[in-house]
């Protein structure tokens, strides 16, 4: 049974820790709020870009370009995974790495290859300790340019897909639904999946050539869908962390509680035991 002193102690130690992660839970709140508002901003852009190619597809060569060329068989596929830079996020980080580890068993048991490119440390550090190298590795996404970074991303994977070294390009990420739901989801990029709307009226001019206008229309829009992957994963990120963080201090206060109270039991049993032996002593006197 632990004396005064130790419970003190453990009550202290446990309410500065309950500090930090209400601190956390907080910072987590505010992150969340402003990413929210960037998620929404980014979908309402992707599906403007999405909404033009598939608005062109019917008027363009799209069978003159690569990109949208399904291969006969799938056998080598590059994976773009986007993980957090950090922990005390829940489950967040080891759900995804979770699923690359299945995705990666499953082409090995069929005969394929796979490769990696990731965002974040956490899911760079769990490929690397089980002995797969990326071929791709960013950190810190929450304070850069993720424009800058999906460009890089895609230029190499595009590349790869052109020139035969991947069949396949998809992206493992979070998607975000609400503040307490977001899931795991694997995203297809390349070869891009487009069907050829109703032909309408040509009232359009395309410079340098019609071609050419849909494959920049298709490289926009595969940036744009990275870049909404990564902001998605960043939030479902925040509002991981911030529901962890308020776990962790609802349960730091739940200590606390259970603690004071066996504070109490043992400040009551020593003044009990005090005034026996005062009253045993004053006895042994008379």
């Amino acid at each position: 049974m632990l004396n005064l002193k130790d419970i003190k102690r453990k009550i202290k130690s446990i309410s500065n820790t309950q500090q930090i992660t209400r601190a956390m839970q907080m910072v987590a709140g505010a992150k969340l709020y402003k990413a929210e508002r960037r998620v929404a901003g980014i979908r309402d852009f992707h599906d403007s870009v999405e909404a033009i190619l598939d608005n062109h597809l019917c008027r363009l060569f799209a069978d003159r370009v690569e990109l949208l060329q399904k291969r006969s068989e799938i056998r080598r596929t590059c994976l773009i995974m986007i993980t957090a830079d950090k922990g005390l996020c829940g489950s967040f980080n080891q759900n995804l790495i979770r699923e690359a580890m299945r995705i990666r068993n499953e082409a090995i048991a069929r005969g394929g290859e796979i490769s990696f490119m990731v965002v974040g440390r956490k899911g760079r550090d769990a490929l690397v300790k089980a002995g797969v190298e990326p071929l791709k590795s960013y950190v810190d996404l929450e304070h850069s340019d993720a424009t800058e970074i999906a460009e890089s991303f895609t230029d190499l994977a595009v590349k790869g897909f052109l020139d035969g070294t991947f069949d396949a390009i998809d992206v493992l990420s979070t998607r975000y639904v609400s503040k307490v739901t977001f899931t795991v989801e694997t995203t297809r990029m390349l070869p891009v999946s487009r069907e050829a709307s109703e032909a309408r009226p040509d009232i359009y001019i395309y410079e340098p050539g019609k071609v050419q206008a849909l494959e920049y229309l298709v490289m926009k829009s595969i940036d744009v869908t990275l870049i909404r992957l990564m902001y998605e994963s960043l939030t479902s990120e925040f509002s991981s962390r911030m529901i962890s963080m308020k776990g962790a201090t609802d349960n730091a206060g739940e200590l606390i509680r259970n603690l004071t109270l066996e504070k109490n039991r043992v400040r009551q049993a020593s003044i009990t035991q005090e005034l026996t032996e005062i009253s045993s002593g004053a006895e042994a006197l008379k």
